[in-house]
């Protein structure tokens, strides 16, 4: 299906601008909320429902409902909060400026470049009639880089499981195209971050430390070791490792970040 012309670029352009002058850090994402309910009720949908942790926090979750409703069901996840703006900026970070063909703001790649996409996602649907089968579900948390487990996602599978409870899969955040195989494939990230935690221990020998331990030094060894552990590891589910091998002949997949 030919969708040229039905979503323009620029008025995505002008949504992200708007909703970067919005200071979300960490507080007034009822207020993205509100911009994006705004700009979806001039098209008509009002099938959306604002869900706040606490005042000014608020996640706002978008039904989009298929022609046939016998299908799949699939959410896509984002966030509206930010980080704080940090130091060296050539332009007012929470301006939303367009400038040499880019727009300039905090949360502008991460996440409301998502989050305006995702609202006109939603308007680009309704413009075509929803010509697909069963339900999406648009997701914009009021948290996700403080991991605080009173707002956002964590918030909501404690207070609102029905929202995930029926769905068949979801799409997080991030995503873009990586190179496998000599051809550029674009990469769909699941899931949420998190953390683990491991401990290690360091054996030698005892001794004197007046005494050289060259050969078995527990703190070489343990620089050694520091050195050499990756930034970034990379684990993917069993399910995601027997697609890669059977279209790309990976058996596993272990990325670092050198």
């Amino acid at each position: 299906m030919d969708t040229a012309g039905i979503v323009k670029v620029s008025e995505i352009a002008d949504f992200l601008k708007e909703i970067l002058k919005i200071p979300s850090i960490g507080d007034k994402e009822t207020e993205v909320a509100e911009k994006v309910i705004e700009v979806l009720e001039r098209e008509g949908i009002t099938t959306y429902e604002l869900i706040e942790s606490e005042p000014g926090r608020g996640n706002l979750l978008i039904k989009i409902k298929g022609r046939e409703e016998k299908g799949r069901k699939l959410m896509i996840i984002g966030h509206s909060d930010v980080v704080p703006a940090g130091e060296g900026w050539s332009v007012d970070p929470f301006k939303g400026v367009e400038k040499d063909g880019y727009i300039y703001g905090r949360g502008a790649i991460d996440n409301k470049g998502q989050v305006a996409v995702m609202t006109y996602l939603a308007i680009l649907l309704k413009r075509l009639g929803n010509p697909f089968r069963g339900e999406l579900r648009l997701l914009i948390a009021a948290d996700e880089e403080k991991q605080d487990p009173n707002h956002g996602v964590r918030f909501l599978i404690r207070n609102r499981r029905d929202i995930f409870s029926d769905i068949d899969g979801a799409i997080g955040e991030l995503g873009g195209m990586v190179e496998l195989s000599e051809k550029k494939r674009q990469l769909i990230v699941i899931g949420e971050k998190g953390a683990t935690a491991l401990e290690i221990v360091f054996r030698g020998k005892s001794g004197h430390s007046s005494i050289s331990y060259n050969s078995s030094n527990p703190i070489d060894y343990m620089i050694k070791f520091l050195n050499n552990v990756p930034n970034s590891v990379l684990f993917i589910s069993k399910p995601v490792k027997e697609i890669f091998n059977q279209l790309l002949g990976l058996k596993s997949m272990f990325i670092t970040n050198k």
